[in-house]
């Protein structure tokens, strides 16, 4: 049971490259991919609630000082922030949680999604099909390169 829990919070740190961790605890593979899909979850949605709680306070504090900006967040007209916009609605939750798990985690890519007003359920679906695909990708790669040293 220590082992199991022990890659949960693995999973809640380090997310879908957490899984070789189950490996290496003696957990049996599928329950390693469960036990991170776990933790990622709960980190997710944890991300998340956080994120819908700061963001109306954010959007309201924008509203009153609509003349200051933090350092470094400047925007262009046409520049940046709408190239973003357009790779986040070409992308979407699919695109979040199957790629963004890779590149950014699942802390991150769950607070990019929370940021940019994905509807947290379908950000929660994808982030949990994006970190079991992940997670059965190192898992393979950790037991084949583990077998060819055999």
């Amino acid at each position: 049971m220590t082992r199991f829990i022990g890659t949960v919070l693995a999973g809640f740190i380090l997310g879908a490259p957490a899984s070789p961790w189950g490996l290496a605890r003696d957990l049996h593979p599928a329950l390693a991919v469960v036990a991170v899909v776990l933790g990622s979850l709960a980190c997710a949605g944890l991300v998340i609630f956080t994120a819908e709680r700061i963001r109306p306070r954010w959007h309201a504090w924008r509203r009153r000082n609509p003349t200051r900006r933090a350092p470094g967040l400047g925007r262009t007209p046409g520049g940046t922030s709408r190239r973003a916009r357009r790779l986040f609605d070409k992308l979407g939750a699919p695109g979040f949680g199957l790629v963004g798990t890779l590149i950014f985690g699942t802390w991150g890519t769950a607070a990019l999604g929370a940021a940019m007003g994905l509807p947290k359920r379908r950000l929660l679906t994808w982030l949990a099909v994006g970190v079991t695909v992940w997670s059965t990708v190192f898992l393979t790669i950790t037991q084949v390169a583990s077998s060819a040293g055999d």
